[in-house]
This record gives C-alpha cells, sequence and structure tokens, in this order.
C-alpha cells in the first residue's frame, strides 16, 4: 500500500498513516503547511522525493524503524521541525533531505550513515545538536553549508570524501578535529583541514581565536 490510494485532508494538524503502508510517495504531503505531526507505521520503507516538502508547521514526526530510503528534498523547507532521529535501517542522507530546514536544532544520526549528501542540510541555521557517524564515507557539496550554530566538526576516521563546501559558510566553526587513524585528512592546529592526497586546503574555522593564520605546508 501507498499513500496514492488514501485521500487526506490538506489542512489537517494531524496525520496517521496506517498500518500496512510501505511507501509514501512523491510530493504526498508536500505544501501541506497546517501539518504539525505526523505518525507513521514501522511498515514505511520507502519516502520519495519531496513527499514533506514546505511543510512549514511540521514539529514533531518519528520516521519508520524500518525506513529504508528517503528521497530527495523529502523534509526541505519544514521550517517549524527541531529535532529528528534518523532510524538505524538508513545509510544515506539525499541531496537536499533537510535543506531549509531553518529551525531544527537536533539531527540524531545512527553510525550506519555512510553517506550525507549534497546540500542535504543547507542552511540548517540553528543545528547545534549534530556529529558526524563514524562510518561516515562521504560528505557531499554543500551538506553542511551554512549550518552557522555548528562550533565544533570532527572527521571521523572513514570519511574519504569532502566535497566542494561541504562545511562552507559556517560561522560559528571553532575548531576542526580529525580521527589520527584518517588516512587522508588532518587537522592543522585545531582550526584548518588539509587534504593530504590532494595536498590541498579545504576548510578554515573562521570563529576560532587565532588572529593569524598562515598555510605552511599541505602535504
Amino acid at each position: 500500500m501507498n499513500t496514492n490510494n488514501l485521500d487526506f485532508d490538506k489542512n489537517a494538524k494531524i496525520i496517521i498513516i496506517p498500518e500496512g503502508t510501505i511507501e509514501i510517495p512523491s510530493k504526498a504531503f508536500s505544501h501541506f503547511t497546517n501539518l504539525e505531526e505526523v505518525i507513521m507505521p514501522d511498515s514505511v520503507i520507502y519516502i520519495d522525493a519531496e513527499a514533506f516538502a514546505w511543510c512549514t508547521s511540521l514539529k514533531k514526526i518519528k520516521l519508520s524503524n524500518k525506513l529504508r530510503a528517503l528521497g530527495i528534498r523529502a523534509f526541505a523547507n519544514c521550517h517549524s521541525l527541531e529535532e529528528i532521529t534518523i532510524p538505524s535501517s538508513l545509510f544515506y542522507i539525499p541531496i537536499g533531505c533537510f535543506s531549509y530546514c531553518r529551525n531544527l536544532k537536533t539531527l540524531n544520526l545512527h553510525d550506519n550513515v555512510k553517506d550525507i549528501s549534497n546540500y542535504a542540510l543547507y542552511n540548517c541555521r540553528k543545528l547545534t545538536n549534530f556529529k558526524l557517524p563514524n562510518n561516515i564515507n562521504n560528505l557531499g557539496v554543500k551538506s553542511l553549508s551554512g549550518c552557522n550554530k555548528i562550533k565544533e566538526i570532527h572527521i571521523p576516521k572513514n570519511l574519504e570524501y569532502i566535497e566542494s563546501g561541504a562545511l562552507s559558510l559556517m560561522s560559528s566553526l571553532s575548531k576542526i578535529t580529525v580521527d589520527p587513524e584518517n588516512s587522508r585528512y588532518i587537522s592543522d592546529k585545531g582550526i584548518a583541514l588539509i587534504d593530504k592526497k590532494e595536498q590541498a586546503f579545504i576548510q578554515y574555522a573562521i570563529n576560532n581565536k587565532e588572529k593569524e593564520y598562515k598555510v605552511e605546508n599541505v602535504s
């Protein structure tokens, strides 16, 4: 069963998705601007693209514990959402999934998540309670760009790919650390991220207390 077979009031404040529902199709609840809460059964394994995009009043949703995939921009522009937990069954946060969730403060990611894709958390300006999963392998283009409340980022040992601008426009970022077992990246003085493989400077922690920083050696 998917929600194409169901009729929901677009002005509803609470949506109860019936038990047995497997898929929530693309844009199923997009622009349900009065929606505040979604009750989702564990039968749901797939939430398609923009399924809840522009649900600007959405405050509370518990994702299915058996969820296997999220579509692109599934929760984009959910301006009232403050906290969400990603179940251990999910390995990938897709393009723009939580972009412009401007009041999102807490995103709980299980260590099973290996890929945070392009723009996944773009402009989540109040995101504070966040850490990269231990097994993450890829951080996409501008995936955390504009997350202005994050003060520290720790790069785990398995992170191999940090794409362009992934950590850009993070105005509160004061510290960048890297697991000593990471084979590609190093932290310089805790305020700069260096790519050893490409011999390139990746990111500067703009809110650190150092008055001056000079890039001397990126090899």
